[in-house]
């Protein structure tokens, strides 16, 4: 895989220059890379949206059936050791897998549930006999993983759980609480769950669904997602083995917000995934509709809206590839040891979000810029990501239009005057992409619909 070449640190990235063969970007994937992009949409393609009415039926056997599919394909194994059944790979093929099979939300969001938040805690921090024991299974679908943080009263701020654990006399474990909004709660067979030991030191333990005193609550009536499982966990007086603490006594937190972190990394992919699948489904009804005796294609309301769906897509696209890239470099003289990674993920984000937040001088009002910047590399993920007044009022004065603070401001930043651009690279300064250009190839490249359209500019929006 090409990368980059050297992890620079600090604020080095302020005075040195990058060149474009320093960013990673998708046209920099390798055959294996493509092959791996390949499998993954023909399994969506065959085996998961044909299968979609009966998954939103909570068919959870069917759903075991595709799990296990996607171990036989490698799909959960990208970075899993090859001693556990996996294929040991780079971030990039993680990302790959992530974002072509998010073409389907409720599967993915299955999938996820098992190969981000359930297989990688344990090759993080699980001991040898933890990892032999679960990960083989894991990886070849043949047991189903969910992860149990959430409670009612604690979401983002992990370390308010309510959740007991008592050590017995034996030194096992007995767990008493509730976990709520658990992905693949319904059908589960291991869950990574979190509480606290002595009501203070927050730990988290491998549960076996059939431990005695473990249960699944009723599915949750969702807006969307029906055909993923989401349901809490229910836990009294739950008997867990002495050998199944994850990690530390006390240093849950590490396992949960690293288990996190990186999770969220792939969302990222799998919201461009989900981007691409949209505006698939919006040129294609562009093309197919007709007012006026013309396609709705041609009008410049929808030219607009094609160009900037594509825009955005390929902002977030190029964000998370170059991240991928960045933290491969940064790992790539690591012990591939699952707690030197995790203990090395600070650096490595700290790396990471200096070089994807480097900004050009001829934009002005950098520091705006990179504070704008900054949000966005930490959360490529949330495309309603706002940001303040100020943000945008100092970063060129376009921010008048308050419902547009959205994941575009990184370019309606570039000021009122001037065209919309953006380059992949560092540097807007030579190949900058015109909007035009978007537009025309929006079909093209994630519809496969031949569309005619004009350049457009950003001032006209204002």
């Amino acid at each position: 895989m090409d990368t980059v070449s050297e992890v620079r640190k600090g604020g080095s990235w302020l005075l040195e220059d990058v060149g474009p063969s320093e960013v990673f970007t998708p046209e920099k994937l390798s055959d294996e890379h493509r092959l791996m992009a390949q499998t993954t949409d023909e399994f969506i393609d065959t085996e998961v949206l044909p299968n979609l009415d009966r998954l939103e039926t909570k068919d959870w056997e069917l759903a075991r059936t595709l799990i296990r599919r996607c171990g036989e394909l490698g799909l959960f194994g990208t970075n899993v050791p090859e001693q556990y059944g996996g294929l040991d790979l780079d971030k990039v093929s993680s990302l790959i897998v992530a974002e072509h099979i998010a073409r389907s939300a409720s599967f993915a969001t299955t999938y996820g549930g098992q190969a981000n938040l359930c297989i990688l805690p344990i090759v993080l921090f699980g001991t040898e006999a933890q990892k032999q024991k679960y990960l083989p299974k894991l990886v070849a679908g043949e047991l189903v993983g969910a992860y149990a943080l959430s409670e009612s009263g604690s979401g983002s701020d992990a370390l308010a759980a309510r959740t007991q654990a008592t050590r017995e006399p034996d030194g096992s474990w007995t767990l008493n609480g509730e976990k709520m909004w658990i992905t693949n709660g319904g059908f589960a067979d291991v869950i990574i769950v979190f509480g606290k030991v002595d009501g203070e030191h927050f730990t988290a333990f491998i549960v076996e669904k059939s431990f005695p005193g473990v249960s699944a609550g009723k599915e949750e009536h969702k807006m969307g997602l029906h055909g993923s499982s989401t349901t809490s966990i229910i836990l009294q007086d739950a008997k867990v083995p002495a050998e199944n603490v994850l990690g530390e006594i006390g240093k849950g937190h590490k396992v949960a917000l690293n288990t996190l972190n990186f999770g969220r990394f792939k969302l990222g992919g799998m919201s461009v995934g989900g981007c691409r699948t949209a505006i698939g489904d919006a040129a294609r009804y562009a093309a197919q509709r007709k007012q006026f005796g013309h396609p709705i294609a041609g009008f410049g309301a929808i030219k607009h809206k094609l160009g900037e769906m594509t825009a955005r897509t390929y902002a977030m696209e190029s964000l998370i590839y170059r991240t991928a890239g960045l933290i491969d470099a940064a790992l790539a003289d690591t012990a591939h040891d699952g707690a030197a990674v995790a203990g090395d993920h600070a650096d490595v984000e700290a790396v990471v979000l200096l070089r994807v937040v480097e900004q050009p001088d001829h934009l002005g009002h950098a520091a705006s810029l990179r504070r704008l910047h900054l949000q966005l590399a930490r959360f490529p993920l949330r495309q309603a990501r706002r940001v303040g007044h100020h943000d945008r009022d100092a970063a060129g004065g376009v921010g008048r239009n308050a419902h547009r603070h959205r994941l575009g401001d990184l370019f309606a930043a570039v000021g009122p005057q001037q065209h919309f651009q953006i380059d992949r690279r560092p540097s807007f300064h030579a190949g900058a992409i015109h909007p035009g250009s978007f537009q025309r190839r929006a079909a093209r490249q994630f519809a496969g619909v031949d569309l005619e359209v004009e350049p457009f500019e950003l001032d006209a929006l204002e």
